[in-house]
């Protein structure tokens, strides 16, 4: 029974492949590359002076991000059937309406609406473009964009690398030396390497395998070049997590439940046990990189504002007016520059309130978990690369700001996941019989 429900799945899946139209493929070829090279195409739009991303913002690349969302309006067919741009999981529908509602007494009500109406766009054009085109046909665009994004990380290291990698006078020691590519910084090339893996590593049947290793092994090279940490540990951890879902079986489930529960115990008691030692430890300069000495006014500011926050984008990088420079002990004068928190749930918190946290943890990782482990997918191959990507920016926001941050590389290709399981909650095969 399992094998025929695998093999007339498959059949499905070649029929609808054979159903989307070219322009609908473009629609989804410009938005992966929009949010994948993001980093290239800012950089060059501010050299080229076509508007800031705090003040005014980016005039040209919100204008780049409409076309797209309009020309996914079109092809899908959105303009006859409205309705279609609301077929989002409701959990992320009301994260974005309590978002926009924090606008009200946002900071700065101009560039948090600005940054909330991008953010809406491209998640909406996101599950409206995936949804149409499927899984098949999404998966293989976003492979071969990544690999077309690695040859080209590898080409500017060969040709420009003075540009390609960091320099040691770049402000930062631990930067210089590193492999940064066409993606103007290690973490974000880290992050796509990373993506890389798992996309060609897990579910990745139709690639010849000689080519699969290829690509995953110049992937990790440039990985490792880059010296982006979290991302190295994290795609460990993501990858075998992904090939564990490949057995999985929904009969145990409550063992799985189970086993979380008591890692969240042994987590939460852990830390009340041995609080004095990591606050220590946190108080290193050294620690994270100078992370934990971001994230401290960042817990100062949100203890005051604890329901509120700032409102949604209007926290970091809003002009001449820093909140985070009105909390800073001394000694750490410089991180009212800093343009993150490199923490997505503490930027979320301190921009949303304790509401807002609530409500994005629990539609970008408890509810799309939950559904993994009730085997709420067509094949386990499916959800283990569903489960890899999911487990990569969960940990992967604990060092970094991705969630919800626009068109952020790494909370996009989240996006996608997320879309194309919103498609998965099928009558369940591999993972989900017993």
């Amino acid at each position: 029974m399992r094998q025929a429900f695998q093999i007339s799945h498959g059949r499905v899946e070649e029929q609808l492949v054979s159903s989307v139209s070219s322009s609908a493929k473009f629609a989804l070829v410009l938005l992966i590359l929009l949010v994948t090279l993001g980093p290239l195409t800012n950089s060059a739009l501010e050299i080229a002076g076509f508007g800031s991303q705090g003040d005014e913002g980016n005039a040209f690349r919100q204008a780049t991000y409409g076309f797209s969302f309009l020309l996914t309006i079109f092809v899908t067919g959105a303009y006859i059937h409205p309705r279609s741009l609301l077929e989002i999981p409701a959990t992320l529908i009301v994260t974005i309406i309590w978002f926009g509602v924090t606008l009200i007494w946002a900071v700065d009500q101009g560039i948090g609406t600005r940054r909330w109406l991008l953010t809406t766009i491209i998640l909406v054009n996101t599950f409206l473009i995936v949804r149409h085109c499927g899984y098949e046909i999404t998966l293989k665009m976003v492979r071969w964009i990544a690999a077309l994004v690695l040859i080209a990380n590898y080409l500017a290291v060969a040709i420009v690398p003075d540009w390609a990698i960091h320099q040691y006078d770049a402000g930062d020691e631990n930067l210089g030396g590193t492999w940064r590519g066409v993606l103007m910084h290690k973490n974000n090339a880290g992050a796509m390497c990373a993506f890389t893996i798992l996309f060609f590593g897990i579910d990745a049947r139709r690639v010849p395998f000689l080519l699969k290793i290829a690509i995953m092994c110049a992937a990790m090279f440039f990985l490792f070049k880059t010296g982006s940490k979290t991302s190295l540990v994290v795609v460990g951890i993501s990858y075998v997590s992904g090939l564990l879902y490949l057995a999985y079986n929904r009969y145990y489930k409550n063992l799985i439940y189970l086993l979380l529960g008591l890692l969240v115990a042994i987590t939460l008691t852990s830390g009340l046990y041995f609080a004095s030692e990591l606050i220590d430890a946190f108080n290193n300069p050294q620690t994270l990189t100078g992370r934990v000495q971001i994230w401290h006014p960042l817990v100062q500011y949100w203890k005051q504002n604890w329901l509120t926050g700032s409102g949604f984008g209007s926290f970091w990088d809003i002009g001449t007016l820093r909140l985070v420079a009105q909390y800073l002990p001394v000694g750490s004068e410089w991180v009212a520059d800093v343009v993150s928190g490199h923490n997505g749930y503490l930027d979320i918190l301190v921009q949303t309130g304790i509401i807002g946290l609530i409500l994005a943890v629990l539609s970008t990782v408890v509810k799309p978990l939950v559904g993994l482990i009730e085997g709420q997918v067509s094949s386990s191959a499916h959800g283990g690369l569903f489960l890899s990507t999911l487990i990569f920016v969960t940990i992967h926001n604990l060092t970094e700001s991705d969630l919800f941050q626009r068109d952020a590389t790494v909370h996009s290709y989240l996006m996608i996941i997320l879309a194309l399981l919103s498609i998965e909650n099928v009558a369940p095969a591999n993972a989900a019989q017993g």
